[in-house]
């Protein structure tokens, strides 16, 4: 199962309740909502989907089921726009 994690190089402040990112390495911003925001604080250590989801669950009301699947494409997101690795 892939362990998910940031990027070095990826710098991050919370705005608000949401989390601005910079990609020191292409110049570009990236804002997260509450919930990848949350989401973005777990990853500063190695974590699977299934972690996460155990994680976030624990904060909202969202099936773990669904909350799992809507991780994934976050992650999948956050991993096509290089600001998380896998491994």
């Amino acid at each position: 199962m892939s362990q998910y994690a940031r990027r070095e190089g990826v710098m991050s402040v919370e705005l608000e309740g949401d989390t601005v990112l910079l990609d020191t390495l292409s110049g570009q911003y990236f804002r997260l909502n509450t919930t990848a925001t949350l989401v973005w604080s777990l990853l500063e250590h190695a974590s699977s989907v299934d972690e996460l989801a155990r994680q976030v669950h624990a904060h909202t009301e969202v099936d773990p089921d669904i909350l799992r699947g809507d991780l994934a494409e976050l992650l999948e997101s956050l991993e096509q726009q290089q600001l998380v690795v896998a491994s």
